[in-house]
């Protein structure tokens, strides 16, 4: 595969890319192909400007070991979650890993039911506050999906009202 000059900026020293880093204003990471539209410093770290669903000019089908896009689903359409997912398998080697993850929207409900969470900080968990979220998804939703997609689940965490899932492809 040929890069542009912009895209060899993220490939990493052996000059293949491994990882890919998936986020929406977060820190650049060493070792991966970092990917945000948003970057926290957009002088040490291109904005990314395509799309999390089609990264061909950057990535071949099996070809990542690691998908780290643990708090990306806030960021998608909720219709586009299934699909985002199941592209991001198609990346992955066979044993290669997928951290996903986001705001629980499950746990977010329960915590306004509880009075635990007031209605405006409810309202930026879920609407986001400079960035907007756009949809949401609960812990139990999207090991769903991910089991959906032959994904073997390794882990599942939450902290607060963000979850994170791991899981391995076959």
């Amino acid at each position: 595969m040929k890069y542009t000059h912009k895209q060899s900026y993220f490939i990493n020293l052996l000059g293949a890319i491994m990882k890919l880093h998936l986020s929406v204003n977060k820190s650049s990471m060493n070792g991966y192909l970092n990917l945000d539209p948003a970057p926290i410093d957009p002088n040490s770290q291109p904005a990314f400007t395509g799309s999390f669903t089609n990264l061909s000019a950057l990535v071949e089908d099996s070809e990542c070991t690691e998908i780290l896009a643990d708090d990306i689903l806030d960021y998608i359409v909720a219709k586009n979650i299934h699909p985002s997912l199941e592209y991001w398998t198609k990346l992955l080697r066979h044993g290669g890993k997928l951290i996903v993850g986001g705001t629980d929207l499950y746990e977010v409900a329960k915590a306004i039911v509880n009075q635990s969470l007031k209605i405006r900080e409810a309202n930026e968990l879920i609407h986001g506050t400079s960035i907007q979220h756009i949809s949401q998804i609960s812990m139990l939703d999207l090991c769903e999906l991910i089991k959906s997609l032959g994904l073997n689940i390794i882990v599942k965490r939450t902290n607060g009202f963000k979850m994170v899932i791991e899981a391995v492809r076959n």
